[in-house]
C-alpha cells in the first residue's frame, strides 16, 4: 500500500495554520490596544475558522469510507483522527477567546498589569500552534522537542499571572480577574493541544 502521509501531513498543517490565524485574530481582539477594531477582528477570525470545520468533517468522512478499491493507509487514518481531534479543540479555544473578546467590548481593555503577562502567555500558546503546523508539515526531532517544552513554559507564565492577581487582592477588579483567568486557561490549553497535535508527526511519517 502506498505511503501517503506527506500529502496528509501537508493538509493537516494547512488546517493548523487556519486555526493559528483564527487564534491570532481573536487574541488581538481580546488583548489588543483600545484602537483595535474588535468586531472586525472577530469577523476575520470566523472567516478563518469556517473552512476548517468543513474540512475536518470532510476528512473524517473520507477516512471512514473504507472498503473502496483503494482503502486508506492506516497511518493516515490514525493521523487524521488524532490530529483532527486536537484541531477541533484548538478551534474551540478560539471561539471561547472570541466570546471573551466580545464581552470586553463593553467592559473595556484589560489594565496593563494583566494585559502584559496575558500577552506573553498568548504568544507562547499561539507560537506552539504554529510550531505544531511546522511539525505536521516537516516532522523533525528538534521541532517535536520544542513542542514538549511549551506546556511547562505556559504553566510557569500562568503561575506568574496568578501570583500577580493574588497579590492585587481586593484591589483587583473581579470581572478583569475572571476574564484573565479564563483567557490564561485558554492559552495554556492551546499549548497542550498543539503538543498533542504535533508530537506523533514523526511516527505518522515513518516509512512502512
Amino acid at each position: 500500500m502506498a505511503h501517503t502521509y506527506t500529502r496528509t501531513g501537508e493538509r493537516l498543517a494547512d488546517q493548523a495554520d487556519l486555526v493559528a490565524e483564527a487564534l491570532r485574530r481573536v487574541t488581538e481582539a481580546a488583548l489588543g490596544s483600545p484602537a483595535v477594531e474588535v468586531g472586525r477582528e472577530l469577523e476575520a477570525a470566523e472567516r478563518a475558522a469556517r473552512p476548517l470545520f468543513q474540512e475536518l468533517e470532510d476528512d473524517v468522512t473520507a477516512v471512514l469510507a473504507v472498503g473502496g478499491a483503494s482503502p486508506p493507509d492506516v497511518r493516515d487514518v490514525v493521523a487524521e483522527i488524532h490530529t483532527g481531534a486536537d484541531l477541533r479543540l484548538l478551534a474551540g479555544q478560539a471561539r471561547q477567546i472570541g466570546e471573551i473578546a466580545s464581552a470586553r467590548r463593553v467592559r473595556g481593555p484589560f489594565p496593563e498589569e494583566l494585559r502584559t503577562p496575558l500577552g506573553g502567555l498568548a504568544d507562547l500558546g499561539l507560537g506552539m500552534v504554529s510550531l505544531a503546523a511546522a511539525a505536521l508539515r516537516e516532522p523533525s526531532a528538534a521541532t517535536v522537542a520544542d513542542l514538549h517544552d511549551g506546556p511547562n513554559a505556559a504553566a510557569q507564565r500562568q503561575r506568574l499571572l496568578y501570583e500577580r492577581i493574588i497579590a492585587e487582592g481586593a484591589a483587583a477588579d473581579p470581572t478583569d480577574v475572571v476574564d484573565a483567568v479564563l483567557l490564561a486557561a485558554c492559552f495554556a490549553r492551546c499549548a497542550h493541544h498543539a503538543l498533542s497535535a504535533g508530537r506523533f508527526a514523526g511516527l505518522f511519517a515513518e516509512s512502512p
